[in-house]
């Protein structure tokens, strides 16, 4: 009978804790439900205007630098010919 009786009381320990669990992740997810507009116009063109306003911003443009060396090696690799290419966003025309 003991054995039950401690069988019994390690059920509702993990049970009072899968409940607790439960409940702290129902509220994270409550709180979640709501999707970040990542790509809020208004909010890129505050932090373009930002960035174009540092005074160390050629410091820190080794970066696009980086990217787009990256990309033009990728572009070459490329065996097919295109009639047009878009590009989006280059910045200072790197590429």
């Amino acid at each position: 009978m003991k054995f039950y009786l401690n069988n019994l009381k390690i059920i509702r320990r993990n049970l009072i804790n899968f409940h607790r669990q439960l409940s702290i992740s129902q509220i994270y997810f409550q709180h979640s439900e709501s999707i970040p507009n990542v790509f809020d116009r208004k909010t890129k063109l505050k932090q373009r205007e930002r960035t174009c306003l540092d005074p160390n911003y050629q410091i820190y443009s080794y970066i696009h630098e980086r990217v787009a060396q990256s990309i033009v090696d990728r572009i070459f690799d490329i065996k097919r010919t295109f009639q047009s290419a878009l590009d989006l966003g280059c910045g200072r025309g790197l590429a």
